[in-house]
């Protein structure tokens, strides 16, 4: 694999790009591509929902409410893990198996 763009490029940095544009290297060019694109937006995304979240927590902040409201405010949106502690009672206690 590396040996086909080593070819490509001979001693004096002069690029073949027949050896290049070929089925095979424009596969390896195609797969390297789309991981790379796949990285940049999970990256933006994650940045963008921090940002996000750091945002309406201060927007909270600022109105004057009380830590416990914003934390039930924010996991009010989250779905509950069923195979965590808090999803295993939230299903005991829609089957009425478990009372607190």
């Amino acid at each position: 694999m590396l040996q086909l763009f080593s070819d490509a490029v001979t001693s004096n940095s002069e690029i073949h790009w027949e050896k290049i544009l070929n089925p095979g290297g424009i596969a390896i060019l195609g797969g390297f591509l789309f991981v790379l694109i796949g990285v940049l937006a999970q990256t933006w995304l994650s940045a963008h929902r921090t940002t996000k979240d750091t945002q309406l927590k201060q927007d909270m902040l600022d109105r004057g409410m009380s830590a416990e409201d914003i934390v039930k405010v924010i996991n009010a949106g989250r779905e509950v893990d069923n195979n965590s502690a808090e999803g295993i009672v939230k299903i005991m206690k829609a089957k009425k198996i478990y009372n607190s």
